[in-house]
């Protein structure tokens, strides 16, 4: 985790060294970084609050996660829990 970021409160990282964060991403409360694999967020990255994050996942820029959101995979809108897929990118 290298560049700039904001967190609006408490988040949980199981490993911090494999998480890279891009610039201008913004944690909501509660998020949870949750494996042993990389996980790649992009620039300009909103997640929103109780979002768990699988590893290996890889979230491109300008991406906006909603609340109570379970992000399992890449390239994937979903919403829910447990995680419904709305459409592939």
């Amino acid at each position: 985790m290298k560049n700039r970021s904001d967190f609006m409160g408490l988040c949980e990282f199981k490993n911090k060294d494999l998480i890279n964060l891009g610039n201008n991403v913004i944690l909501n409360q509660r998020s949870i970084f949750d494996g042993d694999g990389r996980v790649e967020i992009g620039n300009n990255v909103w997640i929103d609050s109780l979002v768990t994050i699988l590893k290996g996942v890889n979230i491109g820029d300008n991406s906006v996660i909603a609340a109570n959101s379970v992000i399992a995979a890449n390239s994937v809108v979903t919403k829910d829990v447990p995680a419904t897929i709305v459409r592939t990118i």
